[in-house]
């Protein structure tokens, strides 16, 4: 389900919690592009919400020059050679060990 928050609102809340984190501990930060998959049919309709999120994630990993990962597109790649909804957490598990491990 689409979220209340304006993409603004998700920018300044994800860069408060970067910034809270970065007091507390001395850990790397990987942001993590939200993403949604167009199954159900329904959920087509929630890209007017989601893309402005999507942006403002990909600015903030320019801004924080940090690791970050790309699952909405990691999706949609996948879903042009197979049904989306086959696409799942291996996926994102094999694209998280490559940005963050860099294997």
């Amino acid at each position: 389900m689409p979220s209340t928050a304006s993409a603004e609102a998700f920018r300044d809340g994800y860069r408060a919690l970067r910034a809270r984190t970065r007091e507390r501990l001395d850990a790397a930060i990987v942001i993590c592009e939200p993403f949604v998959l167009p199954v159900p049919a329904d959920r087509e309709a929630w890209r007017a919400d989601l893309d402005p999120k999507i942006a403002a994630a990909r600015a903030l990993a320019r801004e924080f020059k940090g690791v970050y990962g790309p699952f909405d597109g990691v999706f949609a790649a996948a879903s042009t050679t197979v049904d989306p909804a086959d696409a799942g957490h291996a996926l994102m598990a094999e694209e998280w060990i490559r940005r963050v491990c860099g294997e």
